[in-house]
């Protein structure tokens, strides 16, 4: 079978026709390998996809997208609708299901759309015509835009052709498409590109009488290598956007890629359109605005279309039918590409709309034009630097550029970096468009991410940014491509200069180095990716709704990053789920109307303050208004220090039950549950940031319940434990377990003794 697929890899050069039949042949070869990635990786996904809710925001995307309500900023309303869309089209399973396996489908497309793109820029860079002096059926061919580059620059070893008439490329004038669709498609995927390190007068190791199988296996090869690569092998089986916003990334360069090869106003409206859209699932991709401009800039000056409308005389062009764009004409095409680039944007006023209706998620309510501004453009998290170069030394963003280069060699491993590295250095000498494209796209979503965010260093932190590098990972694996081309291309060279027949060795070679490389890949982290038996979160969830007592009250207000999961979590199970409706679950945030939010002034205020302040207030304001509804108080963390007043808490095993003094506290009985928690002892999330500190909660929960019954060396094992997970030991969880430990055994701290004002119970919250 292998030997099959490189039967058309010939390593002799003959006369060259592009006929019907080798465009047939290569759209096949195209569709095949796309449908052979896409169905691979969705099949290893689905094996390995999260059956429920999971630790992040998984919980919150399975809500909004569920009630079709308005997610954090900034909103993400093309996630929310398309996968409520993809929801409804799925018949079986639960709702958190559907909605990861939706994330498991936009990582397919992604590996899909990344084989198509590797296919198209391979074949452009080492295929060629070998016709005598290049020429296809005795006509000069169009060449290829190439932008930033000098327009003498030419084949490796090839003469100089003369330049295209400008009829054949000025998609501006007029109905020009279908001319230049007939002749680019016929030449797209045979132009040259330079030698890596030059190479014999008209001589291509490349040169096929139809589209090499060889090109497609490689694609094929590093999109599933990028595919089962840790982090985008991590988002593609929970709830998140980052998979679709990587496909959405390889379709707008595929119509960038067909834009440079066979410009045409269709295209490039098309593009302007998917570019907008794209921004409405993720911000990140508003960074990439000036390489976009920049890249479609390059190439009408190039081709001398920049600011022209000439009208083309009849007799250069015969008259087409018009086609769908022809009503823009009367606008310059820049302005009909930022006209449709402001429709698929227009798609933000989605969350205007939606919490208009109040809908069941519904984060900081944005229904005024005020707060709707806020919430997209995320003024709320004020994240962004004033100042790049003084932020750049004040945060410590040196840490966070070596640990992104530090994930992108664990995401390639030695080889793949290795040949990213190659790839990098040929794409300069072959075609400095794709070189300064894919480079702008790399260092823009990595580097000026970490230079742009106002965010110190902290271990939280890498977690929280190698998602967002995922844009950058996927142009190292389109390098890693490239490079591994380039290198066997020159490995041909040389064995063919020394005349070594060694074309079955080479052949076993190469196509053992394309199977192993995703395989590997996938063998290594398979384990540490596998999602399918984890019920962590849910089983947690369910257990505390059920251990709490009727009509209670739970304050949610522990540290991050457990926080998210564990808001996120209740809130699923309690909106979607309708678990407990008797629970008034007290939101910290600004989640949703349905979870109770204590507004007014005074929270305005509260969540000014320092952290251990600001939840030691809110508690005794939640307690006061609680204690005249009579209803009981939770919360998730243990409560003891002298900023809560008298208040001290008590634990069932896995919440924290409120009461006025300790020795109310010691008589009550709280009715104890043994919590059947899974995946509470697995070895594959030891390492898992999110994971850890959730585990940790849990842990000082059960020290809690064993120092409240008397096992007082049982329970410092388990709070030691609990320390060793804790992504913030320092902070306020153990903290407060020890002020809560010395209040139960009645050991006093002197320097505990920071009063509570006491304030009256704002009359307008209400449970």
């Amino acid at each position: 079978m292998i030997l099959s697929l490189f039967e058309n890899w010939k390593l002799e050069i003959g006369n060259y026709k592009l006929n019907l039949s080798n465009r047939n042949t290569f759209i096949r070869l195209q569709l095949l390998t796309a449908l052979f990635t896409f169905s691979l990786s969705f099949v290893v996904y689905l094996f390995t996809l999260s059956p429920t809710v999971g630790l992040e925001d998984s919980g919150e995307f399975i809500a909004v997208v569920a009630s079709l309500g308005v997610a954090h900023p900034s909103g993400y309303p093309l996630y929310v609708v398309l996968g409520k869309l993809f929801t409804l089209l799925i018949p079986f399973g639960d709702i958190a299901w559907r909605v990861n396996l939706f994330s498991a489908f936009c990582g397919s497309v992604s590996v899909s759309l990344l084989s198509l793109l590797l296919i198209n820029i391979l074949s452009t860079l080492f295929l060629r015509q070998p016709n005598k002096g290049g020429l296809v059926d005795g006509k000069n061919p169009p060449q290829p835009a190439q932008a930033w580059s000098s327009p003498k620059r030419s084949c490796a070893g090839e003469a100089e052709r003369p330049a295209a008439q400008p009829a054949r490329h000025m998609p501006f004038h007029g109905n020009d498409s279908h001319m230049m669709e007939n002749v680019n498609m016929k030449n797209a995927t045979v132009h040259c590109g330079q030698a890596l390190a030059g190479g014999e007068a008209g001589t291509r190791i490349f040169s096929t009488s139809s589209p090499t199988a060889f090109i497609s296996l490689t694609a094929a090869s590093f999109s599933l290598f990028f595919a089962f690569s840790p982090v985008f092998w991590s988002q593609a089986v929970i709830a998140e956007v980052y998979t679709l916003n990587a496909a959405l990334l390889m379709g707008t360069l595929l119509l960038l890629w067909r834009y440079a090869h066979a410009p045409s106003r269709a295209t490039l409206f098309l593009f302007a359109f998917l570019y907008g859209l794209s921004i409405t699932n993720h911000q990140m991709m508003g960074l990439l605005a000036p390489i976009f401009l920049a890249f479609i800039l390059a190439i009408d000056w190039r081709h001398s279309r920049l600011w022209t409308r000439k009208k083309p005389k009849p007799e250069q062009e015969p008259l087409q039918p018009k086609r769908w764009y022809s009503k823009f004409g009367m606008l310059h095409p820049y302005a009909s590409a930022l006209l449709f680039f402001f429709i698929g944007l227009s798609l933000y006023f989605f969350v205007l709309f939606r919490a208009w209706y109040d809908p069941l998620v519904n984060w900081n309510h944005p229904d005024t034009l005020a707060e709707f501004w806020r919430h997209i453009s995320r003024k709320s998290y004020n994240d962004f630097s004033t100042s790049l170069i003084e932020d750049a030394w004040k945060y410590k963003k040196i840490i966070y550029i070596h640990y992104f280069f530090a994930d992108l060699y664990r995401q390639l491993n030695p080889i793949g970096a290795l040949l990213a590295c190659c790839g990098f250095i040929a794409l300069w000498f072959r075609r400095r468009s794709y070189f300064f494209l894919t480079l702008g796209i790399f260092l823009f979503n990595s580097v000026l991410i970490i230079l742009l965010r106002r965010l110190g260093y902290i271990v939280e932190s890498e977690e929280i940014y190698t998602v967002y590098y995922i844009p950058s990972f996927l142009m190292a694996f389109l390098w890693a491509g490239i490079g591994f081309t380039a290198l066997i291309e020159r490995l041909r060279t040389y064995l063919a200069k020394r005349r070594l027949t060694t074309k079955p060795l080479l052949i076993a070679l190469v196509s053992l180095l394309l199977v192993s490389l995703p395989c590997a890949q996938g063998i290594s982290f398979a384990q540490t990716t596998d999602r399918s038996d984890v019920w962590l979160t849910l089983d947690w969830g369910t257990e505390l709704l059920h251990s709490l007592e009727p009509n209670a009250v739970l304050l949610i207000f522990t540290e991050q990053p457990a926080a998210d999961s564990q808001v996120f979590t209740l809130a699923y199970l309690s909106l979607i789920e309708k678990m407990r409706p008797d629970v008034a679950i007290v939101d910290y945030g600004y989640l949703s109307s349905r979870l109770f939010h204590p507004v007014g002034t005074e929270n305005t205020q509260i969540m000014k303050l320092p952290f251990p302040i600001a939840r030691a207030r809110l508690l005794n304001r939640i307690w006061k208004i609680a204690k005249e509804a009579q209803r009981p108080v939770y919360t998730l963390y243990p409560v003891g220090t002298s900023l809560n007043g008298d208040l001290i808490s008590r634990s069932n095993g896995l919440a924290f039950r409120i009461y006025p003094n300790v020795e109310t506290a010691r008589r009550a009985h709280p009715a104890l549950i043994t919590p059947r928690i899974r995946n509470l002892d697995d070895d594959r999330f030891q390492n898992h940031l999110y994971y850890a500190d959730f585990i940790s909660d849990i842990l000082y929960a059960r020290a809690s319940d064993l120092l409240e019954q008397g096992n007082i060396s049982a329970s410092e094992q388990i709070f030691l434990k609990a320390f060793s997970l804790d992504a913030t030991p320092l902070a306020a969880n153990a903290r407060d377990y020890l002020s809560h430990q010395e209040r139960w055994l009645e050991v006093k701290n002197p320097n505990d003794q920071i009063p509570i004002p006491n304030k009256a119970p704002n009359p307008n919250v209400q449970f």
